[in-house]
């Protein structure tokens, strides 16, 4: 299941790229606004993650899931002051 810890990492590593660039727009600073630009990218990315874990019966992998759910969930409440409204379809329609 290194697949999964791998998922996780890179979902994470977007989560912390977007909440340095809130930071940096917060501050005034300057801000390459990689998320913005790569948005509908990185949703589908999420948004895969999201749909392809799966939930056994086996303590460990649920733990895994688990840790992808909870890194996908982070990474998207990231992205929200970032892309502002631009995230609203993509997560509508996987909700929907």
């Amino acid at each position: 299941m290194e697949y999964k810890r791998v998922a996780a990492q890179g979902i994470e590593f977007w989560t912390s790229l977007a909440e340095e660039e809130l930071a940096r727009k917060t501050s005034g600073r300057p801000c390459a606004n990689y998320i913005e630009q790569n948005l509908t990218d990185l949703m589908t990315l999420v948004i895969t993650a999201l749909q392809k874990i799966e939930i056994s019966g086996d303590d460990e992998d649920e733990e895994e899931d688990w840790g992808a759910q909870i890194s996908a969930g982070c990474c998207l409440s990231a992205f929200a002051p970032v892309a502002k409204n631009m995230i609203l379809a993509p997560v509508a329609l996987f909700a929907g």
